[in-house]
């Protein structure tokens, strides 16, 4: 499992996180693909109820363990990097906010 700890490289443009294969990284934006969009560095939640939360998991997977929650209006949560794993049709994404680190449903998600 990634660390969660990667820093870019020091460069004039901005490089991009991405995930590939359960392993992330950096890249420069030149490399890829028309179309390509940048990752945000902040999510805010979307498309959960006011009377729901949305689960944070310890790993990408909808069976996976619970180790947090946020609310319907939570901003602000930092993005470590989305992945589609080859064993499940949802994208999720890796994120950091109010002192706990786990993987939530991308489509939850929108930029900040």
């Amino acid at each position: 499992m990634p660390s969660g700890k990667l820093r870019p490289p020091p460069s004039a443009r901005p490089p991009h996180i991405i995930a590939y294969g359960g392993v992330e990284g950096w890249v420069a934006g030149r490399f890829l693909g028309e179309g390509s969009v940048a990752a945000p560095g902040y999510w805010a939640v979307t498309g959960v109820a006011a009377d729901d939360v949305l689960n944070v998991r310890v790993e990408p997977s909808a069976n996976a363990v619970i180790v947090g929650a946020l609310s319907p209006y939570e901003t602000g949560i930092e993005n470590l990097g989305c992945s589609e794993p080859a064993d499940s049709p949802t994208r999720w994404c890796r994120i950091r906010s109010s002192g706990f680190e786990g993987w939530v449903a991308g489509r939850f998600l929108r930029q900040q």
